[in-house]
């Protein structure tokens, strides 16, 4: 039964092939004769409508010219015999009804499709409108509506005679296919038959007999002689089966339960991988093994360039390590040190290799870390003793020095003397001190201190860290208020901050003309309408400690992660990564707060709050209604800030004043409402560095519109960093960030009125 049913389904595919292209190329046939009947049909029909309405016409033309209605209608009416005729309208010159016919007894006029002399099929509808004429003269116009039912009768008759010539083709087609399908299926079912009972008796000593010619027969020699190979080969096929089953099943639980990531290499491909590495590069089998996936994508890019360095030193037939350590990362982004054993082996009868991966990534961190730990451990170590040290020779010179002073019998220029020891043996007592809160080994102690003071006197000892050719500049504001911290803390601070600046400007590839850090001190009242313009949330005074540089900048990644411990971009051996987590950990110690701006290629800021030891002035001493008239106005002002926070409070607070404020997030945005308001806006006051269009690139453009406009930049860089920068040329007027009501309302007086410089 089972030979029958596949010897029946043999036999009804041919059968189907055959009956199928027979009844396709009738039917094809049909189709194509059908639609060349119905075009002929349709286009006789309409040339009948045609004539017929160029009869009517001449028919009812003397009755249109004499005004006869009565009479055009009896002619219409005669249209009643014509049987595919539905209605006909007679129209004069003014488009009003002379006479008509319609086949329909409660006929209503309806809109016509048709104004102009043509014709138009919708369904089975012919509508024609036709003008009538006498000696070249229209009189008006015939319409008439023709029904094509007759056609479609007679198309349905056409096409049931034609379905029953195909259905003749097709029962002959299938007696024929039937017919002549044995000459091709019982060969191939005999074929088939044998097969199946060799491979069921796994007897491969038996072989085909060969009953006809041609293609069957070369196949029933091939058949054959692929027997004869078989049984010749089949005890060593076996033997080798049964060893590759074993060796494939002890290498598949190896690589399956293995802790390292294993893989599979051949033709820079992966063809297998194991668990562990699914784990480790979160990629699947079906990724890896994609036509398109590139094995470097697993490779962090500072490892590219070894990896291909010893792809390229192996392609050229050179003996390289089969041990390699390097950097990878994964699907997600995670990077991991890793460790690779490569071996050469055989995959597929072709050359491939075998990787194993271990993850040491937690060694070597331990590992840098410790070495980072001992390094700074040793450092400090040398410096508390050095400092230790020289403080004993100070205690001597000092105390020499000091009793000498006591000894009434030394002239004037011994005693002068004498104090420039003392003096100069208290200078060397601050550099200890120094020297001690690097190493951590001061002790601290919280007083009320001036900062500018503290700044001041690590001037030379600045100065001496830092290469020549980097200027530092002070920027101190003499009326700051005191604070409370422990001057050693302050220095270690400053230290930190200035070797990273150094840092930061060493590694721009471009240096400018003269490179810059700038130590500034301020002090600024906050309450709730400055949120959003500073980092602290706080109210009430604080001393603004802020370290600029000119430096390569950062980028929002590296600003995320610049307080972690053993976080550094230097170089390895270059640095440390515990400078600013140190800095961190000291500001935190005493309740301030501390803030970056830096954008990348364009420097950074480092501002430290510090809370004021004063209550001289109390919040409402900023009020805008306090302000004094003198910095009130009423002039139009485009205020141009992409931070909300920013924007938001100069608008209230210029608002507030009696000015006009338009507000706009960007450059762009700038641009459109200036050209809205050109002749109303007074000054354009505009952030300097913004997205996509910057405040000088802007303020360039509306110049270029309307020379005379006046120009107020703001930025959280220094004034002299953006003027070194060249974003800025001289003369032209800046506020530094973050400003009060008072200090941004007097700048904007000051620009208007053209009192004074920038």
């Amino acid at each position: 039964m089972a030979r029958l049913g596949q010897q029946q389904t043999l036999r009804e595919k041919l059968v189907l092939i055959i009956v199928t292209v027979a009844v396709l190329s009738s039917g094809m046939g049909i189709l194509l004769i059908t639609l060349h009947d119905l075009r002929y049909y349709r286009n006789d029909f309409e040339r009948n409508v045609h004539t017929l309405a160029h009869v009517v016409a001449e028919n009812v033309i003397s009755e249109l010219v004499f005004e006869d209605h009565e009479q055009a209608r009896i002619t219409l009416s005669h249209l009643m015999s014509v049987p595919y005729i539905n209605k006909v309208v007679i129209f004069d010159n003014q488009q009003n009804v002379f006479a008509r016919f319609s086949r329909a007894p409660d006929d209503t006029l309806v809109q016509i499709p048709l104004t102009t002399e043509g014709s138009l099929f919708k369904g089975n509808t012919l509508y024609l409108m036709h003008t009538i004429f006498l000696d070249d003269k229209g009189y008006g116009k015939l319409y008439i509506e023709a029904n094509t039912a007759y056609l479609d009768r007679v198309l349905t008759q056409r096409m049931y005679d034609f379905l029953v010539v195909l259905f003749i083709i097709a029962i002959l087609a299938f007696f024929l296919a039937f017919y002549f399908q044995g000459y091709i299926s019982r060969p191939i079912l005999n074929l088939s038959r044998v097969l199946k009972q060799i491979s069921e008796s796994r007897d491969f000593s038996k072989r085909l007999k060969r009953r006809s010619g041609g293609e069957i027969g070369e196949l029933y020699d091939g058949v054959n002689h692929l027997l004869d190979t078989i049984q010749a080969h089949e005890k060593e096929i076996e033997s080798t089966l049964e060893e590759l089953k074993r060796s494939e099943s002890r290498f598949r639980y190896i690589f399956e339960k293995s802790n390292d990531a294993m893989y599979v290499l051949q033709n820079d491909k992966f063809v297998l991988i194991n668990p562990r590495f699914v784990e480790l590069f979160e990629y699947t089998q079906e990724e890896t093994t994609a036509p398109d996936f590139n094995f470097l994508k697993l490779v962090a890019p500072e490892s590219i360039p070894a990896i291909q360095e010893r792809y390229e030193r192996r392609m050229r037939g050179e003996t390289i390590s089969n041990q390699v350590t390097f950097k990878a990362v994964s699907k997600s982004g995670k990077k991991y040190i890793l460790t690779a054993s490569l071996s050469e082996i055989e995959w597929g009868g072709e050359p491939a290799i075998l990787g194993v991966l271990r993850d040491i990534t937690d060694q070597v961190n331990l590992e840098n870390q410790l070495r980072q730990a001992q390094k700074m451990e040793a450092i400090g170590k040398l410096a508390g003793g050095i400092a230790h040290d020289f403080n004993n020779i100070l205690t001597a010179i000092n105390g020499h020095a000091q009793l000498a002073l006591l000894r009434a019998n030394q002239d004037e220029a011994t005693r002068k003397d004498l104090l420039e020891i003392v003096k100069g043996c208290d200078l060397a007592a601050k550099l200890t001190r120094q020297l001690l809160g690097f190493s951590r080994k001061q002790i601290v102690e919280l007083k009320v201190i001036n900062i500018n003071d503290v700044i001041r006197n690590m001037q030379k000892m600045l100065r001496r860290l830092i290469s020549e050719d980097i200027d530092i500049q002070l920027k101190l504001n003499p009326d700051v208020p005191p604070i409370k911290a422990d001057p050693g803390q302050i220095e270690q601070i400053l230290i930190n901050l200035i070797v990273n600046a150094q840092d930061a400007i060493q590694a721009k590839k471009e240096h400018q003309t003269t490179d810059r850090i700038i130590i500034a001190t301020d002090a600024v009242f906050l309450d709730k309408r400055t949120f959003g313009i500073h980092p602290v949330e706080r109210t009430g005074w604080f001393v603004v400690l802020s370290v600029s540089d000119t430096g390569i900048g950062m980028t929002e990644e590296v600003k995320s992660r610049i307080f972690e411990p053993f976080f550094t971009t230097k170089k390895e051996r270059k640095g440390t990564g515990l400078g600013l987590s140190m800095v961190y950990g000291i500001v935190q110690q005493n309740n301030a707060d501390i803030y970056v701006y830096s954008e990348p290629g364009e420097g950074s800021t480092f501002k430290i709050y510090w809370p004021a030891e004063t209550r001289a002035q109390k919040a409402d001493s900023f009020s805008p209604d306090r302000l004094p008239s003198v910095i009130r106005g009423n002039e139009t002002i485009l205020f141009v800030e992409d931070d909300d926070g920013v924007r938001h409070f100069g608008c209230e607070a210029l608002s507030s004043l009696g000015y006009r404020v338009i507000q706009a997030a960007n450059g762009k945005e700038a641009l459109e409402l200036f050209r809205k308001h050109n002749g109303k806006i007074d000054i354009l006051v505009t952030d300097t560095v913004m997205p996509q269009m910057g405040g000088k690139e802007l303020a360039d453009r509306i110049l270029e519109m309307r020379s005379d406009l006046k120009v107020l930049f703001a930025s959280g860089y220094t004034d002299e960093q953006i003027v070194h920068h060249g974003v800025l040329e001289e003369g032209i007027f800046f506020i530094q960030k973050p400003y009060t009501i008072e200090q941004l309302a007097k700048k904007i007086r000051q620009v208007l009125d053209g009192d004074g410089h920038s």
